[in-house]
C-alpha cells in the first residue's frame, strides 16, 4: 500500500511540475516578444488574476478550430478536385477513384471526434477540472480515435499496394500520418494513466480524510 500511494504521488507531482514548466516557457517566450515593461507589467498582472492560462487554452481551442475547418475545406473542395486530377493522369486507376475517397472519408470521422475530444479536454483544463474522471474520458477517446485513425490508413496502404496503386509521394504522406496518429495515441494513453492514478489516489486521500 505504501509503495501505491508512493507511485500516486510521484504522478501527481509530475502533473504538476509539467504544469509549472509549460508555464514558464509561456512567460519566458511572452517577456522575449514583449519587451516593453508596460506590456510585460501587464502579462503579470494577467498572470496574476489567472488570466494568463485562459489565453493560453483560447489558443489552443482556436488552433483546434481552425485545423478542423482547414481540414472540412480541403475535404469538401480539395479532395474531389484531386480524386479528378489522379482520375485523368492514371486512367488505368480509375477505378480506384471512389474507394480511395470513401476511405478518406471514413478517416475523417474518428479525426474530427478526436478534435472534439481535445476541445472538451481544453476547456476541462480551462475550467480548472482537469483532474476529473471527463478529462480521463476525453483521453481515452483520443486514444481511440487515433488508433482508428492508423488502422485505417494502414488498411489503405496496403489496399493500394495490393493493386499497385501506391505512389512513392502518397506512401510518404501516409507513413507521416500514420506516424502522427501513433504517437498521439501513445501519448494519449500515457497521459490517460498517469492522471488515472492521480484520481485513485485523490480519491483514497479523500476516504482516509
Amino acid at each position: 500500500m505504501t509503495l501505491k500511494h508512493t507511485n500516486s504521488n510521484e504522478f501527481v507531482c509530475f502533473f504538476m511540475l509539467l504544469e509549472k514548466i509549460v508555464l514558464r516557457f509561456t512567460l519566458i517566450f511572452n517577456k522575449y516578444l514583449l519587451k516593453n515593461n508596460k506590456y510585460w507589467g501587464m502579462m503579470k498582472k494577467m498572470e496574476k488574476m489567472g488570466c494568463m492560462m485562459k489565453v493560453t487554452t483560447l489558443f489552443l481551442k482556436s488552433a483546434v478550430l481552425l485545423i478542423g475547418l482547414v481540414v472540412l475545406g480541403l475535404s469538401v473542395f480539395g479532395l474531389p478536385k484531386l480524386a479528378a486530377f489522379s482520375t485523368t493522369a492514371n486512367p488505368e486507376f480509375a477505378y480506384l477513384k471512389w474507394p480511395v475517397m470513401l476511405g478518406l472519408f471514413m478517416t475523417e470521422i474518428p479525426f474530427f471526434l478526436a478534435l472534439y475530444q481535445s476541445f472538451k479536454l481544453l476547456r476541462l483544463i480551462e475550467n480548472k477540472d482537469a483532474f476529473s474522471e471527463e478529462a480521463v474520458k476525453s483521453l481515452s477517446q483520443i486514444k481511440i480515435n487515433a488508433l482508428v485513425i492508423t488502422l485505417l490508413y494502414v488498411s489503405g496502404a496496403l489496399f493500394l499496394s495490393s493493386q499497385k496503386a501506391l505512389h512513392p509521394g502518397v506512401a510518404l504522406i501516409g507513413i507521416v500520418i500514420i506516424f502522427t496518429s501513433v504517437t498521439i495515441f501513445v501519448f494519449a494513453a500515457v497521459l490517460q494513466g498517469l492522471l488515472g492514478h492521480a484520481l485513485e489516489f485523490k480519491s483514497e486521500n479523500d476516504l482516509i480524510v
